[in-house]
This record gives structure tokens, C-alpha cells and sequence, in this order.
């Protein structure tokens, strides 16, 4: 029993041995490898990161808001004479071309009778014209023959040849004859004035009676029908509306205090729907005040419709651009708040830098550096940051930059 602790014994003892001389030699060949170029950097204790160049990039501050388009040009079309709506020609959803197109017929019976009659009444005026005219004539004629006797009396009383009494007769039928035809004159001149209003009233009767047939005032579609035919039409009382849905315009409102900084045709608005943008547009109308209740103000711009995304009501997404310019950025992801500072960690060899810097303006996740020692042509990281301290060690990894 104790020879066999003994023999266990001795056999653990040259096991450690022999374990103690492999350190001991792992320990002497570690010690004269040489020592790591970067100090205390290894390979081991590397930080994984992915590094994105800085670039010269157009930075934009913009103001988001919701706005609606708006047919720009439109007409809510009413009778223009009164009377029962006898037909009406079109239906929403059509296409209408300003001065063609009919869309609803008035009673026009009553406004053709009308018309007949003022027909008839010029045809009067002007018989009474022509009579009037006749007449004024023949005074004429007897108004020159007693001027003639009137001349040939004044001689003849000159020469004492006729009586005071016959001269004097002679006399007074000449002024008679010059009383009548001056009221021959007024007579003709009454006539002609009855004969212009028989045809005024004719053009009238007869505008009326055009006008009972209503045309599309301008090109567009009909948005709405608000009639049916046998109701009654009423001048201010609409039947259709018309829409140019080509000629639109986006209306959008702004907070009161971007007002001063919204100048016509120089300020941009890209606008879009869906997460899709369409284009970018100058900013046409700004509203002459500010809203005393909502403070804010409105804003337009013109925009060409398509009949199918871009069309009158529909709700759109207006970026404004209030500034634009071009300058040196970085992903936003490279940004790290260290002590309440923003700074970016660039590569130094494999070795991290921290530099302080000052951001400025956001675009499409890249951030203007405005301030701070960042070199232009500086690899920043973009992830991994978070695990960086100065001087640390880095392992740059291929990765979406």
C-alpha cells in the first residue's frame, strides 16, 4: 500500500517538471520575439471598423410641410337668362374646349318669340323712319317756296308796289314753314332714336336667345354636375364646374417666422407624394400676411398636371429649400457626442484620431462639417465609433460606407 503512494508520488512530481521547463521555454521564446511597431496595438485587441471618405457634397436646409394641389384655372358655369334647363350636354369626367364645347340648353322657346317681336318692332321704327323722313321732305319744299315769296316781297315792299298788309302775310308763312320743318327735323330725329332702341332691343333678344345655349367658358374636365334637366336655371346659380387639370398649382403653409425668408422665384419647393419626388419648383405667390390666428402664411407654386399622380385635390409633400450650398461632410454616422461635443475618429495608419469638429447642415444623411481640423483627405469611421477612445487600435473591415 505505501509503495503504491509512493510510485503515484513520483509521477505526479515528474509531470509538474515537466510542465514547468514547457512554460519556462514558451516564456524565453516570447521574450525574444520583437516588439509590435504600432506599441501597444495588436492584432488581438483591434477594434473592427469600416472607414468612409470625406466628400464635397451640396448641403440644404428645408422646411417639410403638407400641402394639396389646386386646378389653378376653373369656372363654376351658371345660366346666363333665367328658365327651365332643357338639356344638359355633358357629364363629369368629360373633356370640355373653352368656346366648343355646349353644356346645357335654357328654355328658348319664350326668348325666340321675344325675339321675333323685336324683329318686328325695329321693322316699324324703321317704316316710321322713312315716313317721318317723307314728310320732313315735302315741309322742305314748302319751306323754300316761302322763303322765294318771302325775297320777292321785300323787294316789292322796297318798291311800294304791294300792300303792308300782303307783305305781312308773306312773312308769317314763311316763319310758319320754318316752325314746321324744324319740328319735321325733331320728328326724323325721334324716329331714328326709336329705330336705334328697337335695335338694341333686337341684339338683346337675340344675345339672350344665344346665350340660352351655354358653351365651356374654358378647357378642362367637368369636375361636377349640380343639375339635372327640368329644374329650374337661375343666373348665379351654378350647373357644372370645370377644371383645368392641367394648369395646377401646389398650396402649402409655412410658420410665420420663415416669412422674410421666402423670396418670390428665388426659394425652391420639390414636391412629390408616396416617397416618390417629382420635381423642384419656384416658389410663384407668397400670401401678403401672416395668419393672425395660426400664424402661419401660404405659399404657391406652379406645377403641370398629368391626369393620372398629379391631378386637382391631391395631398403632396413640399420640401422648401431655405438655404443651399455646397461644402465639405461626413456620414452622419461618423458623428460621436463625446462630453457633449460632436467629434469624428479618423485613421492614422492603424491607429484611431479623435478630432473635435462643428456640424452644420443635414442632407441625405451626410452633415456639414462648418468647423474644426478635420483633413480633406482624412478616412473617417463610420462604424465602430462607439468603441473608440484615442489611440486606440483599428482593424479597418470592408463594409457599407
Amino acid at each position: 500500500m505505501k509503495k503504491n503512494l509512493k510510485t503515484r508520488m513520483a509521477v505526479i512530481l515528474v509531470i509538474a517538471i515537466a510542465g514547468f521547463g514547457s512554460a519556462y521555454r514558451y516564456y524565453l521564446a516570447a521574450d525574444d520575439k520583437p516588439s509590435n511597431p504600432e506599441g501597444e496595438a495588436t492584432k488581438s485587441h483591434a477594434v473592427s471598423v469600416v472607414l468612409a471618405n470625406i466628400e464635397t457634397r451640396k448641403f440644404s436646409e428645408t422646411v417639410q410641410i403638407q400641402g394639396s394641389l389646386k386646378a389653378k384655372n376653373y369656372a363654376l358655369v351658371s345660366p346666363r337668362v333665367g328658365g327651365v334647363l332643357e338639356k344638359i350636354y355633358v357629364r363629369e369626367g368629360d373633356d370640355v374646349v373653352a368656346g366648343e364645347t355646349p353644356l346645357f340648353q335654357t328654355d328658348n322657346i319664350v326668348l325666340e318669340k321675344v325675339v321675333e317681336i323685336a324683329r318686328q318692332n325695329l321693322t316699324v321704327a324703321l317704316s316710321s323712319v322713312l315716313e317721318k323722313e317723307a314728310n320732313m321732305r315735302v315741309t322742305e319744299t314748302d319751306l323754300k317756296k316761302a322763303e322765294s315769296d318771302y325775297k320777292r316781297y321785300q323787294k316789292l315792299i322796297e318798291q311800294k308796289t304791294v300792300s303792308e298788309d300782303a307783305f305781312e302775310s308773306i312773312q308769317a308763312n314763311f316763319e310758319k314753314q320754318k316752325a314746321a320743318f324744324k319740328h319735321r327735323q325733331t320728328e326724323v330725329n325721334l324716329e331714328l332714336e326709336r329705330k336705334k332702341k328697337a335695335e338694341s332691343d333686337l341684339a338683346i333678344a337675340e344675345k339672350n336667345l344665344k346665350d340660352s345655349l351655354v358653351l365651356a367658358p374654358i378647357s378642362g374636365k367637368v369636375s361636377r354636375r349640380m343639375a339635372e334637366p327640368g329644374e329650374m336655371g337661375a343666373p348665379g346659380a351654378p350647373v357644372i364646374r370645370i377644371d383645368d387639370t392641367m394648369e395646377l398649382e401646389a398650396s402649402g403653409f409655412l410658420p410665420g417666422k420663415y416669412y422674410e425668408r421666402i423670396n418670390l422665384n428665388a426659394i425652391k419647393v420639390q414636391i412629390g407624394a408616396d416617397g416618390q419626388w417629382w420635381d423642384v419648383y419656384p416658389v410663384i405667390y407668397k400670401s401678403p400676411t401672416i395668419d393672425p390666428t395660426l400664424r402661419t402664411f401660404e405659399i404657391k407654386c406652379a406645377v403641370k398636371g398629368d391626369n393620372r399622380r398629379i391631378v386637382p385635390g391631391a395631398l403632396v409633400e413640399m420640401r422648401v429649400f431655405l438655404n443651399e450650398k455646397e461644402a465639405m461632410g461626413v456620414p452622419i454616422r461618423a458623428i460621436q457626442q463625446r462630453n457633449s461635443t460632436s467629434n469624428v475618429f479618423i485613421a492614422e495608419g492603424n491607429i484611431a484620431k479623435m478630432i473635435k469638429v462643428e456640424t452644420g447642415l443635414e442632407t441625405d444623411g451626410w452633415v456639414e462639417i462648418a468647423g474644426g481640423n478635420l483633413p480633406a483627405d482624412a478616412r473617417v469611421v463610420v462604424q465602430g465609433g462607439f468603441l473608440l477612445n484615442e489611440g486606440k487600435a483599428i482593424l479597418p473591415q470592408k463594409g457599407e460606407e
